[in-house]
């Protein structure tokens, strides 16, 4: 029960010792700036999704899609930046009227992939040679900056002034 009552005493011995001690002074400054810049880089993903009895039929069945799909991108825009950003091996499910479990009735792959283009004027032949060559979906275009940095310390220089 001791150390309980000091632990208490000691707590209000040293609250007037905090209240005592002076504010801390601050100054709060607010600036805006708007910039806007044309984009000078493109981002598009673009799929490939294959279907087969057994996984490694489909695998393999993507395999081959994806790279003549890759290989028609390169003869379009040989400066394209490429990377895959996703894959996946999913099972295909029939689900039975009756109930039951479920059976698999197959296997589905998918495989994206980012292509990076500066040249904005190339992103049709982009898309349109990755169709050709058999993708099955574009998605996700978008419009950036190479250099953000250098218009970002251009708008906070700005919004200071």
């Amino acid at each position: 029960m001791r150390p309980l009552v000091f632990a208490v005493l000691a707590a209000v011995a040293c609250a007037p010792l905090i209240a005592q001690q002076p504010p801390l002074s601050s100054i709060r400054v607010t600036g805006d700036a708007k910039l806007t810049a044309q984009p000078d880089r493109a981002q598009v993903d673009i799929g490939i999704s294959t279907r087969a009895q057994r996984s490694q039929d489909a695998a393999t069945q993507n395999a081959r899609a994806l790279q003549a799909m890759l290989d028609a991108v390169r003869k379009a825009v040989p400066a394209a930046l490429l990377k895959t950003i996703s894959y996946s091996l999913n099972p295909n499910y029939e689900y039975h009227a009756s109930g039951g479990e479920p059976t698999i009735n197959g296997y589905t792959a998918v495989n994206v992939v980012q292509v990076t283009l500066d040249d904005l004027g190339k992103l049709g032949a982009v898309i349109d040679s990755a169709a050709q060559a058999g993708a099955t979906h574009v998605q996700g275009i978008q419009f950036t900056l190479r250099d953000q940095d250098t218009v970002r310390s251009q708008a906070l220089r700005e919004a200071a002034q």
